[in-house]
C-alpha cells in the first residue's frame, strides 16, 4: 500500500500512475485475506467487483483518448478536458474519485468494508496504515480531476468525433455501475456473501 501509493504520487504519466496505484489496491485486498474469519471473503469479492469496473472504465477512457490524440497521455495533457470533451472528463473524474475511495461511489464502500473487517479481525494498525495510504492517493487521483476541470485547455487536446460510440456506451455503463455500487452497497455485498456461504460466519 505504501510503496504503490507513494510511487504513483511521483508519476507524470496517467497510465503509469494507475499501474502503480494497482499495487496499492492489491495491498488493500490483503487486509481482507487477513480477516477471512470475520467476513473478509465477501469484502474481497465486493472490492474486486468494484475495482475491476472502475479500473476498466479508467483504462478504457484513457485508451480511447490516447488513440484519438495519437500519443501516450501525461496528466498535464488532460488540461481542460472537461470543457472540451465534457462526457469523457466526467467519466474519467468518476473513476478517479471512486479509485480514491470517495462517496458516493462504489470505491468508498469497497474500502470501507475491507477496513471494517480488518478492524474486527484485530488488525487496527494495518488499517490505520491503509487509511494514511488512502489519504496519499487523494493527491494523485484528485490531481487528475483538478487538471481536467480547473486548468485552462491548451493546444494539446485534439477534437474528437461527436455521437454515440461502442466504447462510449461501455464507459457509460461502467459509470452507472460505479454509482450503483455506492448507492446500493448492501445489495452488492449480499451478492458477494452468497458466493462464500461456507466461510462466512452465520450464513
Amino acid at each position: 500500500m505504501v510503496i504503490g501509493n507513494f510511487t504513483a504520487l511521483r508519476q507524470a504519466g496517467v497510465v503509469r500512475m494507475l499501474a502503480y496505484s494497482g499495487i496499492a489496491q492489491a495491498g488493500y485486498i490483503l487486509i481482507g485475506l487477513l480477516a477471512i474469519p470475520e467476513g473478509g471473503a465477501p469484502a474481497i469479492a465486493f472490492y474486486l467487483i468494484v475495482y475491476v469496473f472502475m479500473n476498466m472504465g479508467a483504462f478504457a477512457s484513457l485508451a480511447y483518448l490516447s488513440r484519438r490524440q495519437g500519443k501516450t497521455l501525461r496528466i498535464d495533457d488532460l488540461a481542460g478536458l472537461a470543457s472540451r470533451h465534457p462526457w469523457h472528463g466526467f467519466a474519467l473524474a468518476v473513476f478517479m474519485v471512486s479509485l480514491a475511495g470517495i462517496p458516493p461511489t462504489g470505491g468508498f464502500f469497497a474500502k470501507f468494508y475491507l477496513f471494517k473487517v480488518g478492524i474486527e479481525a484485530g488488525y487496527l494498525s494495518v488499517v490505520l496504515i491503509a487509511i494514511v495510504a488512502t489519504i496519499v492517493s487523494f493527491f494523485y487521483y484528485l490531481r487528475v480531476v483538478m487538471v481536467m476541470y480547473m486548468t485552462a485547455a491548451g493546444e494539446g487536446l485534439l477534437p474528437m468525433p461527436m455521437g454515440v460510440t461502442v466504447i462510449g456506451v461501455m464507459i457509460a455503463a461502467i459509470v452507472i455501475m460505479t454509482f450503483l455500487a455506492g448507492v446500493l452497497p448492501d445489495h452488492f455485498l449480499r451478492s458477494a456473501a452468497a458466493v462464500f456461504p461456507a466461510i462466512v460466519p452465520g450464513t
